[in-house]
């Protein structure tokens, strides 16, 4: 949205000099459709994306006469150490997301398969925690908890919706992220997580299996459980995936 109104503005405004455009493409403004147009696309100096998936969406929709460029994100190792934590009678799930009930991000999905996990709560070794906001209307916030209580399941559910100050540390309870998603140009919190070997259960959304690991790849529900009560990994492998990535 904000390349199409620089690029319009300065189609009004011919006598202000252009500078050098750098523009990443968002992956939902790919699949929304606003990188199709060549006279836009040839007025970009630098067109860059982050991923396999939508390089190849993008050229297949428009002629970017071989400038459009792929930067592989990452995260500072440094900053994301490696989890020191213990195996406990307690087990912690994270869900990661921006916005809960955003439904692409499909955390309705993760918390049925916590349900199918802890046989409708009963197994009560498991916890879940859901980090992020509720930002849609009020009704897919009430689908979510509705179904949190009718599947038994509140008492091991948390919402996590607070700033968190040091996410690095925020990371060092869980066992195991579980990330329902449908749709990711990468994940940083996949790239987080891993990186502090924490287990990994990712929905194969698209275009995932070009970027993650496949062992960490779930295509239904009951593989996602089975994955995650096979508690046997090498955390310094999923870090390592991430140094080599």
């Amino acid at each position: 949205n904000n390349i199409h109104y620089l690029w319009n503005w300065h189609r009004e405004h011919p006598e202000v000099k252009k500078p050098k455009i750098a523009c990443r493409a968002l992956d939902w403004e790919v699949w929304c459709g606003l990188v199709r147009s060549n006279e836009l696309i040839d007025w970009v100096d630098y067109p860059i994306c982050i991923a396999d998936h939508i390089k190849d969406k993008l050229e297949a929709e428009a002629d970017f006469k071989g400038r459009l460029t792929l930067i592989k994100p990452g995260v500072d190792l440094n900053k994301w150490t490696l989890s020191q934590k213990k195996k406990t009678a307690e087990y912690k799930i994270l869900i990661p997301c921006n916005e809960i009930d955003w439904y692409l991000k499909h955390v309705i999905e993760g918390l049925k398969i916590f349900s199918i996990l802890t046989n409708k709560g009963q197994d009560k070794r498991y916890k879940l925690h859901v980090r992020g906001k509720f930002k849609e209307p009020e009704y897919m916030q009430l689908v979510i908890r509705d179904f949190v209580e009718k599947a038994g399941i509140k008492d091991l559910v948390t919402f996590d919706q607070d700033f968190i100050e040091d996410m690095n540390a925020y990371y060092e309870q869980f066992d195991c992220v579980l990330n329902p998603t449908m749709k990711e140009a990468f994940s940083f919190v996949t790239a987080e997580t891993a990186a502090k070997g924490i287990k990994q259960v990712l929905n194969r959304w698209y275009g995932a299996e070009r970027i993650w690991n496949k062992d960490w790849l779930y295509l239904t529900p009951d593989e996602a459980v089975e994955m995650i009560r096979n508690e046997e990994y090498d955390k310094n492998l999923l870090r390592e995936y991430v140094h080599k990535w």
